[in-house]
């Protein structure tokens, strides 16, 4: 129960920043109003937003989940599963103590990919 409680509020933290950077939401987990996001070839995630024709996916990892080839598959899935590439923005939300390892590991992806992610770090 701890463990899903802890889920939901690094979810609704990633929200929060998503809709901080101007985004509007589409789909979203938890939510009381909007569907639930269906998942990008089996990758579930958590949240989908659109700003005009811009769209951004976020999705909360936790250690496991930071291994570089791991990462980097799902990475390539998310940007890879959607029809117009160049327009969406990937949010991937990362517990702060495995903030470093996660830019380490977004740093040895192709630098088109680089720049459409943003790390949002979630409180423990």
């Amino acid at each position: 129960m701890k463990k899903r409680n802890l889920h939901r509020d690094r979810v609704e933290f990633l929200i929060d920043q998503i809709r901080n950077s101007g985004y509007m939401m589409i789909s979203r987990k938890y939510g009381k109003y909007l569907p639930p996001p269906s998942p990008i070839d089996n990758l579930e995630v958590d949240a989908v937003a659109r700003f005009k024709k811009r769209i951004a996916i976020g999705i909360t990892l936790n250690e496991e989940e930071l291994d570089r080839a791991t990462l980097e598959s799902k990475i390539s899935t998310l940007f890879r599963g959607r029809r117009s590439n160049s327009r969406i923005t990937l949010f991937i939300g990362v517990p702060k103590v495995h903030l470093y390892k996660a830019k380490i590991a977004i740093s040895h992806l192709p630098e088109e990919l680089r720049k459409r992610i943003r790390v949002v770090p979630l409180s423990d």
